[in-house]
């Protein structure tokens, strides 16, 4: 992986969740570390789902192949969340390539 293509900046997140002094428990999201990246745009297609429809976004991000990521993370991106659809190693590019999802909210 060629360092001049990491051009953009992504953040990666961990789910935590915290319980209440009543017992309740809520999840909250905190920053695991940032890095940079190869963005590439995959998909783009409208969608109709219970009578609402929504734009769905795939992207896939290129990081180095030392970082520790897994599928329950989440990534920031251009102040935007994307959920991780899948994560592949590709060790003859040294790179992790990483599909994700714009979340929409």
């Amino acid at each position: 992986m060629r360092a001049g293509d990491l051009n953009e900046r992504v953040t990666f997140q961990k789910k935590t969740t915290e319980k209440s002094d009543f017992g309740g428990s809520s999840v909250t999201w905190v920053d695991d570390f940032s890095t940079n990246a190869t963005v590439t745009f995959r998909n783009g297609q409208r969608l109709l789902d219970s009578k609402e429809i929504f734009n769905q976004y795939i992207f896939a991000f290129y990081i180095r192949i030392f970082h520790k990521v897994d599928e329950s993370m989440r990534i920031i991106y251009d102040g935007k969340k994307y959920k991780i659809l899948s994560i592949y190693k590709n060790k003859a590019i040294q790179a992790i390539e990483i599909i994700g999802e714009l979340i929409n909210e």
